[in-house]
């Protein structure tokens, strides 16, 4: 428990900014989250729990329950070719790989995980007020204030802006203009499970416990099915804007436009426009303000990291402000927090952009023969424990894997405070 108990706004309530507000909130400060959509509003889709994310929920209250009661296990991340549903290659999360992390890979429904944090909110009483769109953000003579369109102002020791990777006040934190690093355009939209399993020809996508990639030349498409809920998150992810999806959804095989043949109005679906960026700058409005979760390091559309590194942030937040004897250690802590995420979360999203480019490479690419070659080895008899030896991108690919799974924010956060934190105390 804190020793000095902060007012904190948090503007934004997704899984970055409930989760900030949770381990804030358990160490004693008093927090407000300012939420633009009205209450009862879901959100549709699927995220990705690696293990360093899976790790966080058994150290959650009731997050055990959710991931019996809601969560798929995924047992491999499964890669076809759109064109023919060909098999190219499958990852496979052994037992005897998941043990070493300590912890399982799932597919969780957002709203799910989403319901989880806002009970949790709601247990600490944590402050959430919808339909709150948050205008714009000043200085103030002892932090910051947050001014919602109505007017209405909201003062705070620490402003946290946790608004998403759209978000509208990241550049007055930054101070400077963002420019986009990367751009994809994708629909998403959920179809009911019983239908997959009418259709004889879709037996291929009927994969419970694997996350299915099925990639042409400038598109993918990502499925995750949850049986308990009777459905299955789609995503089709393109690297440039599409005017008209249904004529280029005939390029793809049978069975993969009778499968999006499934969702209502497939038609009427607009790709929309997704951007990433590298933020230079996440701390601002003299140290008191700090970007969080997408609006600090959006990655990839649909990749695999994007809701574990918005939870990890507010694991490392709530472990570094749980220190906190004094309002003039705010910058440092700030700073701190910064130095810790921004290499971790830079790395993961660059990573992730280039799993999502060999998904949509051209048939005639020497890199597309080199990543098939790779996803070949791992189509194994047995456990499915590939020959990394056989292939040097197989090797990068699972190294890459196992240093993200490997991550511990709390010990990340720790080893920072044993390094610094007598010097930090010293600010009182």
């Amino acid at each position: 428990m804190a020793s000095v108990s902060l007012n904190v706004v948090i503007v934004g309530g997704s899984i970055a900014g409930l989760g900030a507000a949770i381990k804030l909130a358990e160490h004693g400060h008093h927090v407000t989250v300012l939420e633009m959509r009205e209450k009862g509003m879901n959100k549709g889709g699927s995220i990705r729990s690696p293990p360093n994310m899976t790790r966080l929920f058994h150290q959650t209250r009731l997050g055990d329950r959710v991931l019996e009661e809601q969560a798929t296990r995924c047992r491999c991340v499964t890669f076809r070719r759109a064109t023919d549903c060909k098999l190219l290659g499958n990852m496979k999360f052994s037992d005897a790989l998941m043990k070493e992390f300590d912890a399982e890979y799932y597919l969780i429904p957002y709203q799910d995980v989403h319901n989880l944090l806002t009970l949790l909110c709601e247990k600490l009483k944590v402050s959430i007020r919808y339909g709150s769109y948050v205008q714009t953000i000043q200085e103030s003579s002892n932090g910051c204030v947050a001014y919602l369109a109505n007017g209405d102002a909201f003062h705070a020791d620490l402003l946290i802006v946790a608004d998403g990777r759209n978000s509208t006040l990241r550049e007055i934190i930054a101070e400077e203009e963002v420019t986009p690093t990367t751009d994809a355009w994708a629909i998403r939209f959920s179809i009911p499970y019983s239908e997959l399993q009418k259709n004889p020809e879709l037996s291929i996508f009927d994969k419970p416990n694997e996350w299915v990639m099925a990639g042409a030349e400038d598109c993918f498409v990502s499925l995750a099915t949850h049986p308990a809920q009777n459905e299955v998150h789609v995503a089709v992810v393109f690297t440039h804007e599409v005017e008209d999806t249904m004529s280029y959804f005939a390029g793809l095989d049978d069975r993969i436009q009778a499968l999006l043949a499934l969702a209502p109005d497939l038609g009427k679906l607009k790709p929309q426009h997704f951007q990433d960026f590298e933020v230079g700058e996440w701390v601002g409005f003299k140290s008191r303000a700090v970007l969080i979760g997408d609006a600090a390091h959006p990655s990839s559309v649909n990749g695999g990291y994007n809701t574990s590194m918005a939870a990890e942030d507010g694991v490392v937040l709530g472990h570094l402000f749980s220190h906190i004897t004094s309002t003039l250690q705010i910058p440092f802590l700030l700073s701190a927090f910064q130095e810790i995420r921004q290499p971790h979360t830079t790395a993961i999203s660059r990573s992730d952009y280039m799993r999502f480019k060999l998904m949509v490479l051209s048939p005639e690419d020497e890199a597309t023969k080199q990543r098939d070659a790779a996803l070949s080895a791992t189509l194994v008899q047995g456990d499915g424990e590939a020959d990394l030896d056989k292939s040097e991108m197989l090797k990068m690919l699972w190294s890459e894997f196992i240093q993200t799974y490997s991550y511990d924010s709390v010990e990340a956060a720790d080893e920072w405070w044993s390094m610094w934190g007598r010097k930090v105390q010293e600010y009182v």
